[in-house]
C-alpha cells in the first residue's frame, strides 16, 4: 500500500494501530478512521465488540447460562474473532456472570465434536450458551450437538454471525447477528466524500457517522 500510494484503504478490521498510523504519515487516509484494534491501551473496532455483547444478550435472555465462545479452527490471520470475545467478556462482566470459555472449533463433524466434548463435560447439567464466530461454526456447532443428544435451546443455546442464507434452512433455524453492510458502505462514501471536496477545494464536507449499536442486528431463530 505504500508502494501504490492510494488516496485511502477502506479498512474491515486488519490493520493495526501501528499500520495505520504508518499509512497516516504517509498521507494515506484509512476509513473508517473511528475503526482500532486493541492496541497500548487502544478500543478495538466497536462493530465486533457490539457483536459479541448483542451474542451474550441473546443466550442470557431466558436466564444465566455457562457461556462459551466457539472461535473458528483456522491458522490463518483472524483480525475479528479477538474484538468479538472481548465484546462477549465485556458483556459478561456486566451481567456479573463468569468469563467465557474459548474453544476452536473446525468444520467437520469429528472436530467439532471433539472440541465441545470438555465444554460439554465441564457444564455438567447446567445450560450452555455457545457465542459461535460465525453461522459456519455454529452449524458444525449445531452438527456436534445432535450427535450427543443435546437439546437446542433448552440444553445449549447457540448464536452465530453474518446471517448467512444456509443458516436460514438449517433445522432448528439460526439465531445469528447480521450486519448492516449498505448503512456501513454509505459511511464509508461519505468519508471518502468529504476526502474528494477537502482535496479540491480545501473544505471538508461534514462525515456522515454511523454508531456500531445502529449496524449490529440480531436475527433471532430457534437456536435461543
Amino acid at each position: 500500500m505504500l508502494d501504490i500510494r492510494p488516496t485511502a484503504v477502506v479498512d474491515l478490521g486488519v490493520l493495526a494501530p501501528s499500520q495505520r498510523a504508518q499509512l497516516n504519515a504517509a498521507g494515506i487516509r484509512t476509513i473508517p478512521s473511528a475503526t482500532q484494534v486493541m492496541e497500548a491501551g487502544e478500543d478495538q473496532d466497536p462493530i465486533d465488540i457490539q457483536i459479541g455483547r448483542v451474542q451474550v444478550r441473546e443466550l442470557v435472555r431466558r436466564g444465566s447460562r455457562t457461556i462459551v465462545y466457539a472461535a473458528l479452527a483456522d491458522d490463518r490471520l483472524d483480525p475479528f474473532g479477538p474484538p468479538r470475545l472481548e465484546g462477549i467478556r465485556r458483556e459478561l462482566a456486566e451481567h456479573r456472570l463468569p468469563d467465557a470459555a474459548e474453544i476452536r472449533v473446525p468444520l467437520d463433524l469429528a472436530g467439532a465434536h471433539a472440541a465441545l466434548a470438555e465444554v460439554l463435560v465441564g457444564a455438567g447439567d447446567g445450560p450452555i450458551g455457545i457465542c459461535c464466530y460465525n453461522d459456519d461454526v455454529a452449524i458444525a456447532v449445531i452438527a456436534a450437538l445432535r450427535r450427543v443428544g443435546k437439546t437446542i435451546p433448552d440444553d445449549v443455546s447457540v448464536i452465530g454471525v453474518d446471517r448467512t442464507d444456509v443458516g436460514q434452512l438449517v433445522s432448528p433455524r439460526l439465531t445469528t447477528v447480521a450486519i448492516d453492510m449498505p448503512s456501513l458502505m454509505e459511511s464509508f462514501v461519505s468519508e471518502l466524500t468529504t476526502i474528494r471536496d477537502k482535496s479540491v477545494s480545501g473544505q471538508e464536507t461534514p462525515t456522515t457517522r454511523v454508531e456500531a449499536t445502529a449496524l449490529v442486528q440480531l436475527v433471532r431463530g430457534e437456536t435461543t
